[in-house]
């Protein structure tokens, strides 16, 4: 039987993301190592790699997670604003 996820794998992760999308976007994409994100993250890189399978997936989950947030953002502006006004739908967002 497979064991399910410990305490606090998820927010470890959102750790992870975090921190690497902050040195992603000092440091850029290339110029960011692997041990450069775990360091930032207090641990291993062993012990980062049970959380991600790469640095690739880092920067598509990254990027993933911007994008819904635009798109949620999008919707409650939509939501809020009258269809015909799109100068203040423009400005909401």
């Amino acid at each position: 039987m497979a064991r399910g996820r410990a305490p606090g794998y998820d927010a470890q992760r959102e750790t992870i993301l975090s921190q690497a999308a902050e040195l992603f976007a000092r440091q850029g994409f290339v110029g960011t190592s692997m041990n450069e994100v775990a360091t930032a993250c207090g641990m291993s890189k062993p012990a980062l790699y049970h959380y991600v399978r790469d640095k690739s997936q880092l920067l598509f989950e990254i990027a993933t997670t911007h994008v819904a947030r635009l798109q949620d953002l999008v919707s409650e502006v939509d939501q809020a604003t009258a269809p015909s006004n799109p100068e203040q739908r423009v400005r909401r967002l």
